[in-house]
């Protein structure tokens, strides 16, 4: 889990600068008060592991009372190619 705009900011810097064709695919599955969960698939070619990816995953982002992001979960299953 990330907590507040540097580690989530840390996290999305990281993964644009390795993940190079980007293909991604979300929905918003739910929203309770102030939690939302995003299903996604992604796919990419990652330099640091030098593989093709694909991930189905679930996002859960925490809101606050201005919509900002609060925190950032994942859950989600890699393949490989």
């Amino acid at each position: 889990m990330f907590r507040g705009h540097g580690e989530i900011c840390n996290y999305w810097t990281r993964n644009s600068e390795r993940q190079k064709n980007l293909t991604i695919n979300w929905s918003v599955v739910a929203v309770e008060q102030q939690l939302v969960r995003v299903k996604f698939v992604a796919s990419f070619f990652d330099i640091e592991e030098r593989q093709q990816n694909r991930i189905d995953g679930i996002m859960n982002l925490i809101l606050t009372g201005r919509n900002t992001i609060l925190s950032l979960a994942e859950e989600y299953r890699k393949e490989t190619e």
